[in-house]
């Protein structure tokens, strides 16, 4: 068990965020749900700070889905606020 003062290499992290998403898209699919993904502050975790981040995560889930069910939800007042290159 992974105790929360342990650190893990973020592209582990990233790819378990990435295997959790796609097996809650799956789930959310069967049921007509889209997942939404929106970038947070960066000192709220590090993880999906930016929209290229955002966009990694929700590629990676859709990656295989039989039915594509995870996008992008953007907040742009917050956006503006990170700092976020809106042109990627």
């Amino acid at each position: 068990m992974l105790l929360h003062y342990q650190r893990v290499p973020r592209e582990e992290a990233q790819r378990q965020l990435a295997d959790f998403t796609r097996r809650l898209a799956a789930r959310a699919a069967a049921h007509d749900v889209t997942i939404l993904v929106q970038p947070v502050r960066a000192i709220d975790s590090n993880q999906v700070t930016t929209i290229a981040d955002a966009l990694k995560l929700i590629a990676a889930a859709n990656e295989k889905a039989a039915k594509p069910n995870v996008a992008l939800m953007i907040d742009y007042s917050f956006l503006i606020m990170q700092g976020d290159d809106l042109t990627h």
